[in-house]
């Protein structure tokens, strides 16, 4: 019977070995900048290129032409995640819009999805109930296994996770007792009750801009002004 249990529980550790959850490794020659009113924050993509290479290019794309200019922090669900990524936030009256928009294009889940966890700093593909994405992605505040094997994760923060974490912490209308009974509010209860904007996401290579990349300051709202300016 002793023998029977050692060898069983061998069986049990060389099991537990071979599928022990190992993290990615994020690989830093290649990071977006995503400048923020409140502070930046560099990603970096995760290294192992099987994991999400379509979204990966997605989110590079998409900051390359400037999609993600002048789009809000929409979402802060505190001690869980930040969203953004939805051109609806560009018109600041549509509140009741805002995290409802895209590209106008769905990505398939890839195996990230399915392999890599949910841990503070990840950055993840905010998606349907099918598992598909957008432009719109989250970073998580601290550990969220709830999320696992449900969104597509293809990156994680490597500078600046005390500006996501300054963000995390802004008041939104769902915390504010004046909006929070209101009718208008009323399905805005993560929204921050102030603008969090982003206003460029760049890609660099090496610690250089890549070349090509480009946006339109014409689009740029007045967060471009820093308080420093502002102040008489």
């Amino acid at each position: 019977l002793a023998r029977s249990l050692l060898r069983k529980m061998k069986a049990d550790l060389s099991w537990l070995e071979d599928h022990a959850y190992t993290h990615p490794t994020v690989d830093k020659t290649v990071t977006a900048l995503i400048e923020t009113d409140s502070g930046n924050i560099r990603i970096g993509f995760f290294s192992q290129p099987e994991l999400a290479p379509e979204h990966t290019k997605n989110f590079i794309k998409l900051a390359k032409e400037g999609f993600y200019n002048d789009l809000l922090f929409h979402r802060v669900a505190r001690g869980f995640v930040i969203q953004a990524g939805c051109p609806e936030t560009r018109d600041r009256n549509k509140l009741n819009e805002h995290g409802t928009g895209g590209p106008g294009y769905r990505q398939t889940p890839e195996p990230a999805r399915f392999a890599v966890n949910h841990l503070g700093g990840v950055v993840s593909t905010a998606s349907g109930p099918e598992g598909e994405s957008g432009s719109q992605f989250f970073i998580c505040l601290e550990d969220t296994p709830q999320l696992d094997k449900k969104y597509t994760p293809f990156g994680e923060v490597v500078e600046g996770m005390d500006v996501v974490e300054t963000i995390g912490r802004v008041q939104t209308f769902g915390q504010d007792p004046a909006f929070r009974e209101s009718e208008m509010f009323r399905n805005l209860n993560e929204h921050p009750t102030k603008d969090i904007v982003i206003r460029a996401i760049s890609i660099w290579r090496n610690g250089k801009i890549v070349d090509g990349h480009d946006w339109d300051a014409s689009i740029v709202g007045t967060a471009w002004s820093t308080p420093e300016a502002e102040a008489p």
